[in-house]
């Protein structure tokens, strides 16, 4: 509940954007149902916005960068916005063969582990991962277990053709688009 839009994170984060120079950054929505889960994403698009803005303030020296970079945003946790709106997804990656992997690597997420395990009962977070995991995957068309993205808009990080996840995953048929 710690995290919030300010320029405080925002020139912590800046540094790393620039020298890690990635050209997919996946990242909460603008419309998840936790205000840390919308200022975490608001965060990474921010910093991925001003990658080449010299001016930019940040807490260390990191050079600017113009490389292209496409931001995607998770699906969101509770099968729509923060209103309880549907939110329509636009891509769809196959999970199946690291279902179980994720769901060790959840496990480890201990803070979260052990809240949860409190207030919703033991492993019910778990339970969640794969019923959303089913949910995804059946609105996908083609998935048994699927995990949903939505681009963010390209408009000043990067053209609108830049599409990496998709020309990652496609040839691998990992990834559907939604028509």
């Amino acid at each position: 509940m710690e995290v919030f839009y300010n320029a405080e994170l925002l020139g912590a984060l800046l540094p790393v954007i620039r020298e890690v120079a990635p050209e997919i950054i996946l990242t909460h929505g603008p419309y998840d149902y936790m205000e840390d889960h919308v200022n975490t994403g608001r965060l990474a698009v921010g910093a991925a916005f001003a990658r080449g803005m010299g001016n930019a303030k940040t807490v260390r020296f990191a050079a600017p960068i113009q490389t292209p970079v496409a931001v995607y945003h998770c699906a969101p946790h509770a099968f729509g916005d923060m209103l309880n709106r549907p939110v329509k997804l636009e891509l769809f990656t196959n999970i199946a063969s690291m279902l179980e992997t994720k769901k060790e690597m959840l496990r480890c997420h201990r803070s979260q582990k052990e809240w949860l395990d409190a207030s919703q009962g033991m492993d019910a977070y778990l339970d969640d991962m794969i019923l959303r995991a089913e949910f995804y995957g059946r609105e996908s068309g083609q998935f048994r277990y699927a995990e949903g993205w939505i681009r963010h808009n390209p408009l000043g990080l990067s053209t609108p053709d830049f599409d990496p996840l998709t020309a990652a995953l496609s040839p691998k048929g990992l990834i559907r688009r939604r028509n």
